[in-house]
């Protein structure tokens, strides 16, 4: 287990101190896959690099396993670091060796005979798909190929936890779902505890079971990554989430009185909200069977996290009163967040 306990860390610059981290408090459990996010500058990668101590907070305790890191000796601490794997966006390859011998690196003073790091180093080649570019130079893989050797080097040493700091943020889609299909495996398989730092909401939503949110080096928001996307409680996050869906597009739609808003009197625009993880039931069909009420989708946003629908859509419903005052208690009884938008 990751306990971090009132982390704080100021930085001094010719303009000034600048406080990366305020107070920050955050426990991740032992096999997790914990998502830390927020918008560039938030303070996310100073908080993940105080786990391994390429950062030294101002004040505040690194627990992994009831052990504060932040009190021990160098030699130890080195010990400690080696049950800490780290991989970056950049890579961090060095040109001049093979890919092997990249791999092969952190094993460099180890007790282990060369057979046993030969083993070892193809092992790990192995797991990140890359046994055939053992005798490849960095220049010669592709970005997806030059960060799976850099995943197999962080977990060489057969660390206990590995930290992610903006790993697929130079990937392209494609190439950035099979970085987390292999990062998926190894927390499965190898029992990895994964600290992923990113900006990308496609991330958090594919793989992270747990995340905090970060804005101003505050932590002001953590849970289920379930929980965070369908019942934001910070107005930080609700502006953060918002970049990655499109159901608050309305909301301009609204201010510029665009030609769908415009209703009749028997018509309300509603904007309807997942907040359930078992929501499989045909709700916008049952309102027109039950409530004879009829439901025009004027745009949805639908995704998934951890296997549950997430996101929503946004409707104008048309009927009587009475049917849309019943449609609407419906859909709430459904745990469907409601928003009446407008109506006339």
């Amino acid at each position: 287990m990751i306990e971090l306990q009132n982390i704080s860390k100021t930085f001094s610059t010719k303009s000034g101190d600048v406080r990366a981290l305020q107070n920050v408090s955050l426990q991740i459990e032992d096999r997790d896959i914990f998502g830390i996010i927020g918008f560039s500058g938030a303070g996310k990668s100073t908080l993940v690099r105080c786990i391994n101590q390429l950062e030294k907070p101002d004040q505040g305790k690194v627990l992994i396993n009831g052990q504060n890191i932040l009190s021990l000796k160098n030699r130890e601490l080195r010990k400690a670091r080696k049950k800490i794997g780290m991989i970056f966006q950049s890579f961090n390859l060095m040109p001049s060796r093979t890919i092997a011998q990249n791999v092969a690196y952190p094993l460099k003073g180890s007790q282990l005979s060369a057979q046993e790091k030969e083993e070892r180093v193809k092992s790990m080649l192995q797991l990140v798909e890359l046994e055939d570019k053992a005798d490849a130079r960095p220049h010669q893989l592709s970005g997806g190929q030059k960060q799976r050797a850099a995943i197999a080097r962080a977990l060489v040493s057969h660390p206990d936890i590995l930290l992610c700091d903006e790993a697929t943020s130079a990937l392209d889609p494609i190439t950035t779902r099979g970085i987390l299909k292999l990062l998926r495996k190894v927390n499965e398989e190898l029992g990895i505890t994964l600290v992923i730092i990113t900006h990308q909401m496609e991330v958090v939503k594919e793989i992270c079971r747990h995340a905090a949110i970060m804005e101003n080096g505050i932590c002001i928001e953590s849970g289920e990554t379930f929980d965070i996307f369908s019942s934001p409680k910070h107005e930080v996050t609700r502006r953060f989430l918002n970049t990655a869906t499109n159901l608050q597009k309305i909301d301009e739609l609204i201010e510029e009185n665009a030609e769908l808003t415009k209703l009749s009197d028997d018509e309300i625009l509603v904007r309807l909200t997942f907040t359930n993880k078992e929501t499989t039931q045909p709700l916008l069909y049952e309102l027109t069977k039950r409530f004879d009420c009829c439901v025009n989708i004027a745009f949805a946003d639908i995704e998934y996290v951890q296997g549950s629908p997430i996101g929503g859509s946004v409707v104008i419903l048309k009927g009587d009163p009475e049917a849309l005052e019943k449609s609407l208690k419906f859909l709430e009884e459904s745990s469907i967040r409601v928003e009446v938008l407008s109506h006339v």
